[in-house]
């Protein structure tokens, strides 16, 4: 995004004055996106899995009031640019104080995570502190251990993760702080990791984070009459969290049980890092998945985990192979042949002891 910015800004400086409204529109969306309106005057952006196409910005001048000129035809194609996409994306628009127009353009439908812009508060700002609990702070020093001392930094995606569980799900400023100190490395380090990685929550999720497949397999399958079915049980939207504080409804990216398609992840928080899964339930249907969320409500788990209706993933018609003792070559008994080997060797020493006793008494 950053660099999306610097170089309409660079368009704009180095082609002319036609191009004011895409600077002007750069300098706000800066403004809008990479400055605070707290006394920290920070803020971190986050949005994982998104492509070129997912988020772009452009201006809808219609007049520019600078020195009392106006400029047709800069004001000619940003209509046309309005009225390409108006039918396609959702536009927000705000206005500036130099009386300039900025439409903020989002494909919603490409996301796969949410849109997380950091502001302080009184819960989530750099002024709390934090620290691992005395149960934890043992595994923090496990993980340490693995890495040399010049590499501690290695230990950031594990130690985040253990944060996470500790911290009921998400990472503040305070959690990230406190993991830049253990590790001897700048804050900035730790947030371009944690809002980076979809896995890492930067804004507060529920004690359960059921999370549906999006990817092509699933959706193919029917990914989107689950979500559908859990968006109207929970009473939630995607990305949204039950009054209750229990659920948050989200979605991933490809996760890999392509041929259970579709299926859900669900995240469990409730029993901080001691308890806490992260289970598959896989070839759902709406029902199923409604089935799943009700059991987790009573604070139960389901009766299984991976498959609701087959054994790991074979056909769902059963398997129509290797269903008999397989005939051969077999591979050889190594337990059987160490044995033989020993036996062997214990032979040759008792001959070798023998002969050097004879040798002796001659």
């Amino acid at each position: 995004i950053a660099c999306l910015m610097s170089m309409m800004m660079m368009m704009a400086t180095t082609t002319g004055s036609n191009n004011g409204g895409i600077a002007a529109a750069a300098l706000t969306a800066q403004t809008k996106y990479f400055s605070s309106s707290t006394s920290s005057g920070r803020a971190i952006f986050s949005a994982s899995y998104m492509t070129s196409s997912d988020l772009f910005f452009t201006t809808t001048t219609i007049s520019k009031k600078n020195n009392g000129m106006n400029n047709n035809n800069n004001n000619k194609r940003n209509n046309n640019s309005n009225t390409n996409t108006k039918n396609i994306f959702k536009q927000q628009t705000s206005k500036t104080n130099n009386n300039q127009t900025f439409s903020h353009v989002i494909n919603e439908r490409l996301y796969s995570v949410g849109l997380m812009v950091h502001r302080d508060s009184a819960e989530n700002n750099s002024s709390l502190k934090w620290e691992f609990s005395k149960e934890n702070e043992t595994k923090v020093q496990t993980i340490l251990k693995r890495y040399p001392p010049n590499y501690k930094r290695s230990a950031m995606i594990p130690l985040l993760d253990v944060a996470q569980q500790q911290n009921a799900g998400y990472l503040t400023v305070p959690v990230m702080n406190h993991i830049a100190e253990l590790l001897e490395v700048a804050p900035i380090r730790v947030y371009e990791v944690a809002t980076f990685y979809s896995m890492f929550n930067r804004s507060k999720v529920g004690s359960y984070h059921v999370m549906v497949c999006g990817t092509t397999p699933c959706m193919l399958r029917g990914s989107r009459d689950i979500e559908k079915a859990l968006s109207e049980h929970l009473g939630v939207k995607k990305f949204e969290t039950t009054r209750d504080g229990k659920f948050t409804l989200g979605e991933m990216e490809c996760m890999g049980c392509c041929v259970n398609a579709p299926m859900i992840a669900v995240a469990d928080y409730t029993g901080g890092v001691e308890k806490y899964t992260y289970n598959y339930y896989e070839d759902l249907t709406p029902e199923s998945a409604v089935s799943i969320v009700q059991t987790l409500a009573q604070g139960k788990m389901p009766e299984k985990v991976g498959s609701q209706i087959r054994n790991k993933a074979e056909p769902i018609t059963g398997t129509t192979t290797l269903n008999t003792e397989p005939t051969g070559p077999n591979c050889r008994d190594l337990a059987k042949l160490k044995k033989e080997l020993e036996a062997a060797a214990a032979e040759a020493a008792k001959a070798a002891a023998a002969e050097a006793a004879a040798g002796a008494k001659k």
